[in-house]
């Protein structure tokens, strides 16, 4: 599932740009660039991202590439590692972004996407992340950033709507225990993981940190 909305978020993204280019010089491709995390801790993830990023490249160029002008050219994709590291993210953004690109594209996880976020703002170019739920970094007033993906307000909404649906109410327990990512994302959607169980009736027992994928 993960790979197909990547597909979507690429081809989104892709259709909504325009395709700058030198005076009198058609473009020979539409140039992206992606910084994924392909080792480390988020390498999973990153491996899907890729994957859904090579998919929707070639099944774009498999249907004529995209339009610009009256003419019809294909995507280019170059994809770096970020090794899961943060300043990694940033220092691969910079040094794709002073290629020319028409967009750039993330990986996966929140931090290295909130990482990427002041990059795309001060280099003026269009970022699209996936996997990437916080909600506060969207709060910042960027004008460079998107993303297709929910968000903490609608993860934690959904979880108590399945919960209270999956379960009649006579056997629905009410004590529960959040468990979150030690990273600004975890905090901000156990937060609301907590306003919300008050709102629906449950008492928070225990509430705890972990080390994603460490």
């Amino acid at each position: 599932m993960r790979t197909v909305a990547v597909v979507i978020a690429l081809g989104s993204l892709i259709f909504g740009l325009p395709v700058t280019q030198s005076a009198g010089a058609p473009a020979a491709a539409v140039r992206l660039g992606a910084v994924v995390p392909l080792t480390g801790r988020y390498a999973n993830g990153g491996a899907q991202v890729k994957a859904g990023y090579e998919f929707a490249v070639e099944d774009i160029n498999a249907r004529g590439g995209v339009q610009v002008g009256n003419r019809r050219v294909p995507l280019e994709v170059t994809i770096l590692d970020d090794e899961s590291d943060p300043t990694k993210t940033v220092s691969r953004l910079e040094a794709l972004s002073t290629q020319g690109l028409v967009a750039l594209l993330g990986g996966f996880g929140s931090d290295l996407h909130a990482a990427a976020a002041a990059v795309a703002e001060k280099n003026r170019v269009p970022y699209c992340g996936v996997a990437f739920a916080l909600h506060a970094i969207h709060e910042r007033g960027f004008r460079f950033i998107f993303s297709p993906f929910p968000k903490s307000p609608e993860l934690a909404s959904e979880t108590y709507r399945f919960l209270n649906a999956s379960i009649s109410a006579d056997q629905r327990p009410r004590r529960v225990a959040i468990f979150q990512e030690r990273t600004d994302w975890g905090r901000e959607l156990g937060d609301i993981w907590t306003a919300r169980s008050r709102e629906n009736g449950y008492q928070i027992v225990l509430r705890a940190e972990y080390t994603p994928l460490s």
